[in-house]
Order: structure tokens, then sequence, then C-alpha cells
């Protein structure tokens, strides 16, 4: 370990046992398991010398290791869900951009929007040339034979 990291543990493990950074010092001179064994903390079985111990190897903590992929799992799921939604938003753009091209409305807002930048609300349905005059004229007619149909008759009440 580089000195100025020494004197950085040092003066953290000072404050938080109370004890002179000199003193700790002259403990550190035994190597971590001896210091470790003055200041009453156990040292796993493993670690017999500083050279045992590898200060660069993350922590085996399972629990945390279980909450990680557990995270991950749901995040690779939202990531799939997020895919979803975007291929449904997208199809019920295309949507509405075909049924507001086929009554000639905007295609943005189908005329119902007064701040929309393309009509400043004025796109209602026939305000432009329909781009598809066939199939609106498809919809118009079985529209106009619903409307036209008489209501069906109700039984009276007993």
């Amino acid at each position: 370990m580089n000195p100025a990291m020494e004197q950085m543990m040092l003066q953290l493990v000072a404050r938080r046992t109370g004890m002179p950074v000199e003193e700790l010092r002259a403990m550190s001179r035994g190597g971590a398991p001896a210091m470790a064994a003055r200041l009453g903390i156990e040292m796993p079985p493993s670690f017999e010398s500083d050279e045992d111990l590898d200060v660069h190897a993350p922590p085996a903590d399972l629990a945390a290791e279980a909450r990680l992929d557990a995270l991950e799992a749901q995040l690779s799921g939202l990531v799939d869900r997020l895919a979803e939604c975007e291929l449904a938003y997208a199809a019920a753009v295309d949507l509405v951009e075909y049924v507001a091209g086929t009554l000639g409305a905007c295609p943005s807002c189908l005329g119902c929007d007064a701040t929309c930048p393309q009509c400043l609300g004025r796109g209602i349905p026939g305000r432009h040339r329909s781009a598809d005059p066939r199939t609106l004229q498809r919809w118009l007619n079985n529209l106009s034979r619903r409307l036209a149909a008489p209501a069906p008759l109700t039984p009276a009440p007993e």
C-alpha cells in the first residue's frame, strides 16, 4: 500500500476507534492480521498475510448479488416491455395518420387542438382533399346505410 493510502486508512480507523494515528501506525507494522487482532476485529481464516488480501475484489455478499440479478432481470423485462410499447405506439400513430389522411384532416390532431403547430385546430375532417377517396366513400356509404336503417323494435314492458 502506498504511504498516502496508508495514512488515509489510518486516519479513517482513528476516527472510528478514537485511537491516535501514531498508535495505529505502530500496530499496522505487524500487518493487517496483527492490527485486526489488537483491535478485536476477527479476520477471515483464509487471510494470513497482507499478500492474501485482494483489495480490489468485490465483497462476497450473496444477498446483494441475488438482488442485483433480480434487478437486472426486472430491467431486462422493462426494456422488452418498452420495445413492445414503442411498436404499439408507432402502429397507433400510423393508424391515426391513415384515418386523418382518408378523412382529409390534420394528421397530428384531427382538428381538435387549437395549439397544434400544423393546423392550429382548423384541420377538421374535410378540410383537405382525402388521400384515399375510395376508402372515404366506402366509409361514408356504410355510415349512411346505418343511419338510414330503421331503429330496432324494443319489446314493450310487461
